[in-house]
């Protein structure tokens, strides 16, 4: 059963079996209403409860400037789910936060064309990709924690001057952090900072203009710990220990930033940098 809250709040509850449930599109000063899987949402919502169980995406966008509060409840897909667990496609100004989203065959959020979105203090577990930014400006990801994504675990693709900080990544199949060109945008001016990664780490293709790569740990990969293509990179204050190929290795240079350092690394510390 869901709550009574006051108007523009929604109250979520749980509904399982999603291959039974139709979405919901919640509009207007709407009260209580109970969110099933697919619901799109066009209000500032705070869930009360998990919605869980979705063949489809759990959550959609449909509206500008609004909060998303997952309020500490999950968003799950099904078994053999290939859709996006929370999808924001050209709505700007949204903000998501406080759940946890797992199992999703895509990405557990997706923003694409969606600017100044923030995401943060989110769980993004076991999706193929945690969060991808696709063409999108200026958006924030931060103090969440990303674990176990089948392919990447934050994707930056096209767009400008998004910032992904202050993150726990950990065990990616593909990269922690995966930024490149899209058909139609270069991007760059992206800021990656502070965010502590286990696993495969950060890779910058060659293409985006002036990423900034700052104070990131990296630990374990079984790649380089940076890698970056594209020469226009600034890499500052990075520690890579424990990869198997080099610490940080810019083939095509980078900007040093200094302060970087690199320790037991198989392929040796450091390209295109220097590191101490």
């Amino acid at each position: 059963m869901s709550h009574v809250v006051p108007a523009r709040r929604i109250a979520a509850g749980l509904a399982g079996g999603a291959a039974a449930l139709a979405a919901l599109t919640l509009a207007g000063s709407a009260g209580a209403v109970q969110l099933a899987c697919g619901a799109t949402i066009t209000e500032d919502t705070i869930l009360t409860g998990d919605v869980l169980g979705c063949s489809g995406p759990a959550i959609v966008i449909g509206a500008p400037g609004i909060t998303l509060d997952m309020n500490g409840h999950r968003a799950s897909g099904a078994a053999g789910n290939r859709a996006h667990g929370i999808l924001n496609q050209g709505h700007a100004g949204v903000t998501v936060r406080n759940g946890t989203v797992t199992g999703f065959g895509l990405y557990g959020v997706r923003l694409a064309a969606a600017d100044d979105n923030v995401v943060e203090r989110m769980r993004l577990l076991r999706n193929l990709t945690g969060i991808g930014l696709v063409d999108s400006t200026g958006g924030v990801f931060r103090n969440s924690t990303v674990i176990n994504s089948g392919f990447v675990g934050v994707n930056l693709t096209g767009g400008d001057d998004n910032t992904v900080t202050r993150n726990r990544i950990q065990a990616s199949r593909g990269q922690a952090v995966f930024i490149q060109h899209s058909v139609s945008e270069t991007g760059g001016a992206h800021l990656v900072s502070a965010n502590t990664i286990t696993g495969n780490g950060i890779w910058v293709s060659l293409g985006p203009i002036g990423t900034r790569l700052v104070g990131n740990s990296v630990r374990g990969s079984q790649r380089d710990g940076i890698s970056a293509f594209d020469g226009s990179t600034v890499i500052t204050r990075n520690i890579t220990r424990a990869n198997r190929g080099f610490g940080i290795h810019a083939p095509n240079g980078a900007t040093d930033g200094g302060g970087n350092r690199a320790r037991a690394n198989g392929l040796g510390r450091c390209v295109g940098v220097v590191c101490r």
